[in-house]
């Protein structure tokens, strides 16, 4: 008798409880719907206009289910701590960018620490949940299909991420200055990087790229200070350009000062332009035969480089901005001679490939710098400008000599001499001879 009167009391207790746990989190009269605009057969909430910390929204309001968050439904609310999305919703829709501020529909709530996203949610839209610096952890389900640009942008505490395995897009700024973010992975559903998507992660220290993505867009990783490594899987085709990113020119991985170790996968055609600028702590790079193009810039401010090994033929590069710190010029040996490693001479600026043969065994180099062309000479002399350069003969085919390297402006003459041994090449005058000394040893 006893056990059914305290059975008794509990259900009356739960039977209490529920209806007043209805009311206080999925009270209808807490939203402002859009009844002109439909989404997937349902309604849009465009405003929340309850006072509680935490929210529960309901899954359908007089009887209309609920389908999409509007752009501004929880705009700024600081006093929002928790929210609950029901599984009716399919969309977050985007948020508005203009001249004053970033408008996103859960965007500056800057209380919110948690956040659940209903397993019928396929689009997370743009700044959907950006500015929300309080917010520690994200867990993105298997129904979402995209996010947005700057969709969890700025949330400045966020530490732990959870990307669910039917995303195929993680849109431009996606996740940028998430400063206390220290792993992210991107599974292998996903084919593209949006530009600046993880840009500013500063704590980020373990990033693994899924096996599906074809394109990493220009200042993706850039500024991810405590990244260590990368490897970029084979699928990936192109790393794009960079380009302008709080007032420097960055690209993929750009600034990424921790960087030591990159793994260029063999899928890869195309290194964009400052891909790897001014990641200092870089000491060697292995660029696959798959490579065909190296952007301007692609590696410079790379300071501690010493090594570049090419294993294929690079035919495409940049004219005027050379991929390479100081006077690397591997590139335009490499679109001559095919793989070889070039290492920086110790102490020094200039570079020389190791090792070179030809078929009557002459190898060298000398200072110079310019613009980049190639030159070949017949007989003993040939003109070129008076600036410095590294030049590498590349082949000797009887008076025949093809030099590579830095040529723009012809103004001086300069003499190739054979002198016991030892290719030596001088200047007409004082100046070009003082510009142009330096030796070709003989290979025994």
């Amino acid at each position: 008798m006893k056990n059914k009167k305290l059975l008794l009391w509990i259900a009356l207790v739960v039977m209490a409880i529920i209806p007043v746990y209805a009311q206080q989190y999925d009270s209808e009269k807490d939203f402002q719907i859009d009844w002109d605009t439909k989404v997937e057969g349902g309604v849009i909430i465009t405003k929340y206009i309850g006072a509680k910390k935490e929210v529960r929204i309901p899954p359908s309001i007089q009887n209309n289910p609920v389908t999409g968050i509007g752009n501004r439904a929880f705009y700024n609310n600081s006093n929002l701590t928790r929210v609950i999305i029901p599984n009716s919703v399919s969309r977050i829709e985007d948020g508005i960018h203009d001249a004053y501020t970033d408008y996103g529909a859960f965007g500056g709530c800057d209380s919110l620490t948690s956040v659940t996203i209903g397993n019928g949610v396929i689009n997370i839209g743009s700044y959907a949940f950006y500015g929300c610096k309080s917010l520690t952890g994200i867990t993105i389900p298997n129904s979402v299909t995209s996010i947005g640009y700057g969709a969890f942008a700025g949330c400045a505490r966020l530490t732990s991420v959870t990307i669910g395995n039917s995303v195929t897009n993680i849109g431009g700024y996606a996740f940028n200055d998430c400063k206390s973010l220290t792993s992210i992975t991107i599974p292998d559903s996903v084919t593209s990087i949006g530009g600046e998507a993880f840009a500013g992660c500063a704590g980020l220290t373990s990033v693994t790229i899924g096996k599906s993505v074809i394109s990493i867009k220009g200042v993706a990783f850039a500024n991810c200070t405590g990244l260590t490594s990368i490897t970029i899987p084979d699928s990936v085709k192109i790393i794009e350009d960079g380009h302008y990113f709080n007032g420097y020119v960055l690209g993929a991985f750009g600034g990424c000062t921790s960087l030591t170790s990159v793994t260029i996968g063999n899928g890869v055609t195309s290194i964009g332009s400052y891909a790897f600028n001014d990641c200092k702590s870089l000491t060697s790079i292995t660029i696959p035969n798959s490579v065909t193009s190296i952007g301007g810039g692609a590696f410079s401010g790379c300071y501690n480089l010493t090594s570049v090994t090419f294993q294929g033929k690079i035919t495409s590069f940049d004219s005027w901005s050379p991929p390479f710190p100081g006077d690397l010029r591997a590139k335009y040996y490499a679109a001559d001679g095919g793989p070889g490693t070039y290492t920086r001479f110790a102490g020094g600026e200039v570079w020389k490939k190791q090792p070179i043969i030809f078929p009557t065994g002459f190898v060298g180099t000398w200072k110079r710098d310019n613009s980049n062309n190639t030159l070949t000479f017949k007989s003993t002399t040939f003109k070129a400008s008076n600036a410095d350069s590294t030049y590498i003969l590349r082949s000797l085919s009887g008076d025949s000599y093809t030099f590579y390297g830095d040529i723009s402006n012809w103004s001086s003459t300069i003499t190739i001499k054979l002198v016991k041994g030892n290719l030596v090449i001088s200047g007409d005058n004082d100046d070009d001879e003082d510009n142009w000394n330096g030796t070709w040893k003989k290979i025994n």
